[in-house]
This record gives C-alpha cells, structure tokens and sequence, in this order.
C-alpha cells in the first residue's frame, strides 16, 4: 500500500499498476486503501473506463469502497455531464452501507446545477437536510451559482438569508455570484447594498468583485 500510494502521489501511475499487479501474483489482498490510490489517479486522468474497471474488480473481490473512492468517481462523471453515471455510484454509497457525507451530496448537486436541473439540485439538497448533513459553504454557493445562472434571483436571496441565519460567513464568491446575478438583472441597487456588506465584513474583495 505504502508505494502504491507513494507512486500516485508521484503521478507514476502504470508504475503503480505493474506493482498493483504483483502484488496480486504474490497472492496479497488488496484492500481498499490499495484500490483508492488507483482510482484516484484515473479519475484524475479522466480515464472512465480504467475507472469502472477498478471499481468492478474491487467489488469482485469484496473490498467495500470509503467515500473517498466514491466521490473521486462521482466527480468524474458529474464533471463530464453524466449525471445518470454519478447518481448510480451515489445510490451505491447507500448500498454500500455508507452514509453520504457534504462532499458526496455537493458533488451531486453541482452537477445538477451544471445542466441547469435546479429542481433536482434542491430536491437532493432537501434530502441531505433531511438525513442530517449539514450544508457547507461550498454547498450553499453551489446551488447560489445555479440559482443565478437560471436568474432565479428571488430564491438565491432567500437562500442566501437562510445560509447567514445558520451562522455560516459567506465569502467573497458567496457574494460575487449574488452581486453578479443582480447586476444582470439591472438591480443595481441590490448589488451596491451587497457590495458595502463585504466591504463594511471586511471579506476580501478581488478582481472578479470589482469587475
């Protein structure tokens, strides 16, 4: 496990193979930590098919995947646009006997606010509440960027309220994306009023803001 994971941090993934591969002839069983350094270096070259190779081998031989495993592998088919693919390793986190973490349900729903599925995205979201995994952030700011890419300014800014009242600080992208989406909408005066929030905040304003 030791050089397999360190011949994936150093990008030598066929390396990483072969002695995968002899660890195997040697008659050693691998075990999910082993499978975890290889599938996160398909996914990170993109390679969906060597992916689902892995994948299939490691449940071929009983090795339960964590959800690190799973989210690398959702996040490549939720980044490729296939949605049908990543909802299919979700469910089978469940199956798995895992309980769906914020990295895994956040992979999910930006994918859906990706193809513009806003109603998926809150209906998935609804159900992440609902099984007591708290939103982050970064969950909040993807379904805002969704929400204002669709112009659905009304429920971003309710959004937006509903995500200060559980005591998470917005950041800079937070307000960037409202600031942006009533801007396109010609709410000016919406946008100054967020504008002077992040400046009175004192959170960092950059280029992208300013612009």
């Amino acid at each position: 496990n030791t050089v397999i994971n360190g011949l994936h941090k150093s990008g030598r993934y066929e390396r990483a193979k072969e002695v995968f591969s002899e660890m195997l002839k040697s008659g050693l069983s691998p075990d999910s930590t082993t499978y975890r350094s290889l599938l996160m270096e398909a996914c990170k070259k993109g390679d969906a098919v060597e992916v689902e190779k892995i994948f299939g081998d490691m449940r071929s031989r009983d090795v339960v995947p964590d959800l690190v495993c799973f989210s690398s592998i959702m996040s490549l088919f939720a980044r490729s646009g296939n949605l049908d693919k990543a909802l299919l390793y979700f469910n089978s986190v469940k199956e798995a006997g895992l309980i769906p973490d914020n990295v895994i349900y956040t992979i999910l729903i930006n994918g859906y606010c990706r193809k513009g599925m806003i109603s998926e995205a809150m209906s998935l979201r609804n159900e992440m509440l609902r099984q007591g995994c708290a939103m982050d952030v970064v969950t909040y700011n993807t379904i805002l960027h969704g929400l204002c890419k669709r112009k659905m300014l009304g429920e971003a800014d309710k959004l937006f309220r509903e995500m200060t009242e559980r005591g998470l600080f917005p950041d800079s992208f937070t307000l960037t994306i409202l600031i942006d989406g009533h801007c396109k909408l010609g709410n000016l005066q919406n946008a100054m009023e967020l504008f002077k929030k992040m400046k009175e905040k004192r959170i960092k304003l950059d280029v992208v803001t300013y612009n």
